[in-house]
């Protein structure tokens, strides 16, 4: 049993509405800057369109942009997927309230959540109506709750397969989707704790949401880049789940399965090509399929060298190597050795 709210009201009881490919407001007028390419210099190209940009002189996957003037055929459309667990937190509607904020007016937002009991989430249901008074009516928002039984936690799957599912049908270059979730729920009393105590993750939705504008940028600059994150991993996946992806890179990715391992979720949008991609895997083997790529390096990254320094994160003369290899493009990051490396030709 679940719920889904959609328009600009409220409406009580099972809803169904059937999602179609939703038109948003054009945003060509902004993306008319000349892309100028600095040559390679200490390892290190800038471009420059709306924004700066860096990358490595060698990085796999992504060629070095030509200098060209404005184009005038940008044509980028937003769609915008928040996951929230209201099981875990009372205080959840904190989160939403913060998150969801940095949505841009002109986006389309898919609010996607899972309760015990999603008719007794009064919480949802108040922060949805706010989000409709205070959001454009001319753009969709829209309000899904699944519910969860206690001993059967579906951890992000709903969330997810709601980014798939708009992939699926706006299977375009200039098609981007959003996913973000309610991180932290799990550890802190409500949102103003966590952003007292963690100086990084609450910071995440502003460094990816609050940075749309770059995002366009990097994609329109760089057409191979098809994800961007605070950071990307080599084996195609975002770090901590704040992830765009362009449309046309989603439609290969596979059908998310619901699984007990919750990890699962955050590898997921690195399985492209795989066997069961388009078809729901009743039978697949969550862990056993050859639909990961190896580098692959088409990952823009947010968190920068000189983002660390501005957040006071790492001092500017800091000799550490471990923080001197962020950028843009052509790098990636590598928990197990708590370090950036780079993505290289071969």
């Amino acid at each position: 049993m679940g719920i889904l709210l959609a328009a600009t009201s409220l409406l009580s009881g099972s809803v169904s509405v059937q999602l179609k490919k939703f038109q948003l407001g054009a945003q060509e007028e902004k993306w008319k800057s000349e892309v100028v390419v600095s040559p390679c210099k200490e390892g290190i190209i800038t471009v420059k369109g709306k924004f700066n940009h860096t990358m490595t002189c060698n990085a796999s996957g992504v060629s070095v942009p030509e200098n060209r003037l404005p184009r005038r055929d940008r044509n980028y459309k937003l769609y915008v997927v928040y996951f929230i667990n209201c099981k875990v937190n009372d205080q959840y509607g904190s989160w939403m309230e913060e998150q969801l904020r940095y949505v841009p007016q002109d986006a389309f937002l898919k609010i996607v959540a899972v309760s015990s009991e999603c008719k007794e989430e009064t919480t949802l249901y108040d922060h949805y109506r706010t989000l409709l008074g205070n959001r454009n009516s001319n753009f969709t928002t829209v309000l899904e709750c699944h519910d969860e039984a206690d001993d059967k936690p579906t951890f992000e799957y709903y969330g997810i397969h709601a980014m798939w599912e708009i992939g699926q049908m706006n299977p375009h270059q200039n098609s981007i989707v959003f996913y973000f979730h309610s991180k932290g729920m799990t550890h802190w009393k409500n949102y103003q704790e966590y952003k007292q105590v963690d100086p990084f993750h609450p910071f995440l939705t502003e460094m990816t949401l609050g940075q749309v504008d770059r995002v366009i940028d990097a994609f329109d600059v760089f057409p191979e880049v098809n994800k961007a994150g605070a950071s990307g991993y080599k084996s195609g996946w975002v770090w901590y789940n704040f992830m765009f992806a362009r449309g046309s890179y989603l439609k290969n990715v596979e059908v998310p399965i619901l699984t007990e391992r919750r990890h699962y979720y955050e590898d997921w949008l690195g399985r492209i090509h795989g066997p069961v991609q388009g078809v729901h895997p009743k039978n697949a083997i969550e862990g056993q399929h050859p639909g990961f790529l190896e580098n692959q390096c088409d990952c823009y990254n947010l968190l920068i060298h000189d983002d660390m320094i501005s957040r006071g994160w790492i001092a500017k003369d800091d000799p550490n190597p471990l923080f001197s290899n962020i950028f843009n493009v052509g790098t990636h990051y590598v928990p197990a050795l708590n370090k950036w490396e780079s993505c290289e030709k071969s």
